[in-house]
């Protein structure tokens, strides 16, 4: 009988796959957005703004929870900014990066108005399709 021959497929290909497939989910932003934050690179505009959302939704709940107690809302919300505030930075880089921007674009930030509006046009762009001077996007 002939000797059968299997062809490995390599895991990370299939990894890679699955993971491409859920990129864009709510779920996958906010896990990656703990998980790995400090990673370099590229963030898409889906991971960016659904982290923005969670951000909202998290201190939306600490006002319902904290109704009345306005005291304990903001020991909660400062808890949650203390907890999410080198995260957030560091997601905002790498969006920036995604729009082949430096991250000294986060200065925009410092000037009330003008700037501010300046940075939300920059989060909302679309990233370079393929490698950039950031690299290849990341997933």
């Amino acid at each position: 009988m002939p000797k059968q021959t299997k062809t490995k497929k390599p895991v990370k290909k299939v990894v890679n796959k699955k993971i491409k497939e859920d990129t864009g989910t709510f779920g996958f932003a906010v896990v990656n957005f703990f998980a790995d934050y400090v990673g370099w690179g590229r963030a898409r505009r889906a991971e960016y703004w659904w982290v923005i959302l969670f951000g909202f939704m998290v201190s939306w709940f600490f006002d319902i929870v904290c109704f009345g107690s306005p005291a304990l809302c903001d020991l909660y919300d400062g808890l949650w900014v203390l907890a999410t505030i080198v995260p957030g930075f560091c997601l905002a880089v790498r969006r920036l990066h995604d729009t082949n921007r430096s991250a000294w674009n986060y200065c925009w930030l410092l000037f009330p108005i003008v700037g501010w509006i300046i940075f939300l046009v920059y989060m909302c762009q679309a990233g370079t399709p393929g490698k950039n001077k950031y690299g290849a996007p990341r997933f």
